[in-house]
């Protein structure tokens, strides 16, 4: 991470980060509703990535209107930040109300019966986009908290965000290699042979020539294997 005490490099990053936190928030939900949809699971956490997409959604707008980042990407500072805040502050009571009284339509029909399984590759992907979506968040706040607390604003650089969020990515690119071939509720050993055997000899073999041929890079390599 590479913290520039009192500048003023990566205001426009942090705006651009703001667009991408609904569509992490969302991205999880387009995963995670075929859980609710196959197996009746995980409608709790469902209406609560749609409540987060729209309340980011709102938020970054709030952001680019409000003047809290200063960026030649923003607009001109203006009054509206408190009616934003108003706003944004209603919506989710408005959010917490239809999930009390909604909360009896709500129970999972299944639970999860095993880590080795499509439901848990699932999860797993939902986990690690929420945990991208909280260090964006977190990057892209930093420097506005760093300021109201010390007074000083240290701006987190896009060296924090690549070294939090590539391996994430990666993770998420092997997900989508091993979640299609994994059963629901529960995957046999016969079926993890069966799927898996081949393509783990594959890749060792593919991963010794190309070592052999200097590649160095892990990030490479994985993506090739993929």
């Amino acid at each position: 991470m590479r913290c520039l005490a009192g500048a003023d490099i990566g205001d426009g990053t942090r705006w651009r980060n703001a667009s991408i936190l609904p569509w992490l928030t969302g991205t999880a939900f387009l995963h995670s509703v075929m859980m609710q949809e196959k197996r009746g699971m995980m409608k709790v956490w469902n209406m609560w990535l749609i409540f987060a997409t729209f309340l980011l959604s709102i938020f970054g707008t709030f952001l680019t209107r409000s003047g809290v980042v200063s960026s030649v990407h923003a607009f001109a500072q203006s009054g509206i930040g408190p009616w934003f805040v108003a706003f944004l502050s209603l919506t989710f009571g408005v959010c917490v109300f239809f999930f009390v009284r909604n909360r009896s339509h709500l129970q999972s029909e299944h639970q999860l019966e095993s880590l080795i399984s499509r439901e848990s590759s699932f999860l797993f992907n939902n986990v690690l986009l929420l945990v991208s979506c909280f260090t964006v968040l977190w990057g892209t706040l930093f420097p506005v908290l760093s300021e109201w607390v010390q007074g000083t604003k240290v701006t987190v650089g896009p060296p924090f965000f690549n070294k939090v969020n590539v391996p994430i990515a990666m993770v998420l690119l092997l997900l989508t290699g091993i979640g299609p071939l994994l059963a629901w509720r529960k995957t046999s050993l016969e079926s993890l042979k069966k799927n898996f055997l081949v393509p783990t000899i594959l890749a060792m073999v593919t991963a010794a020539a190309l070592i052999a041929g200097g590649m160095r890079h892990g990030g490479r390599y994985l993506i090739f294997i993929r």
